[in-house]
C-alpha cells in the first residue's frame, strides 16, 4: 500500500474529528503544490462525503498574506492559460491578509484557477481581483459563455461535473473551505461571462 493511501486511511478512520484539521494541513502541506492535491482526502476530510460539512475551529487559524499564494498559482498555471490563448490578468494587491491556513487556501484558489480552464474554454481572459472591504474580497472573472441556468444551482454540489472526466469536487471543496474559514462564496453569471465572488475574514486588529 502506498504511503498516499495510507495517508488517506488514517484520515478517514480517525475518529476525533479534532485531530481531523492538522491531519488534512499536514497531508496537505506534505504534497508538490505544482501536483493535482487528492480531491477524494480532501473531500472527505471537509465533510463532502457526508450528508454534514466539517467545520475548523477558526482559534486555530493564522493570518495569511494573499500575494504569495497567488503569485504562486499564476507562476503554475501561465502557461496553460496560454495555450487555450486566454489572458491572465491579476491585479491584487501586495499584501491583504486574512483569516485562515496557507494549505487550506492555496488549494481554494487553486481550484478556482482549475475550474477556469477546464470551463471557460471560450473565454479570451480570466482576471482576478482583490480588495478590502469589511472582509478580504477575491473575484474571479472570465468572458465564457456563462453557466447554462439548468446547472446554476448544482455547481456547488459534491460529484457534480459536465465533463466526462474530473471528480466534479472541486467547486465543492472550495466552497466547503471557504465556510470553514468562516467566509462565503457566491458567483454572477451571464451569457458574457461568470465570476466567482470570495469573502475571507480579515484578521482582527
Amino acid at each position: 500500500m502506498s504511503e498516499e493511501i495510507l495517508t488517506a486511511t488514517k484520515l478517514s478512520e480517525d475518529e476525533d474529528s479534532s485531530l481531523r484539521p492538522q491531519a488534512l494541513k499536514e497531508y496537505i502541506g506534505q504534497q508538490d503544490l505544482k501536483d493535482n492535491l487528492d480531491e477524494d482526502i480532501i473531500a472527505q476530510q471537509l465533510g463532502l462525503t457526508s450528508s454534514s460539512s466539517y467545520n475548523y475551529d477558526l482559534n486555530d487559524f493564522s493570518t495569511v498574506q494573499n500575494e504569495g499564494l497567488l503569485q504562486q498559482i499564476e507562476d503554475e498555471t501561465a502557461s496553460q492559460f496560454r495555450e487555450r490563448n486566454i489572458q491572465l490578468q491579476m491585479n491584487v494587491p501586495e499584501a491583504l491578509p486574512m483569516r485562515g491556513d496557507a494549505s487550506l487556501i492555496y488549494s481554494l484558489f487553486r481550484n478556482i484557477f482549475s475550474n477556469a480552464l477546464a470551463y471557460a474554454s471560450e473565454a479570451t481572459y480570466f482576471r482576478v481581483e482583490a480588495e478590502a472591504r469589511h472582509s478580504a474580497l477575491f473575484t474571479f472573472s472570465d468572458n465564457g459563455p456563462g453557466i447554462p441556468a439548468d446547472i446554476q444551482s448544482k455547481i456547488f454540489m459534491p460529484n457534480f461535473t459536465t465533463k466526462s472526466t474530473g471528480t466534479g469536487l472541486g467547486l465543492a471543496i472550495s466552497k466547503n473551505i471557504v465556510e470553514a474559514c468562516g467566509g462565503h462564496i457566491t458567483f454572477e453569471t451571464s451569457e458574457k461571462g461568470t465570476t466567482f465572488l470570495i469573502y475571507l475574514i480579515k484578521p482582527k486588529q
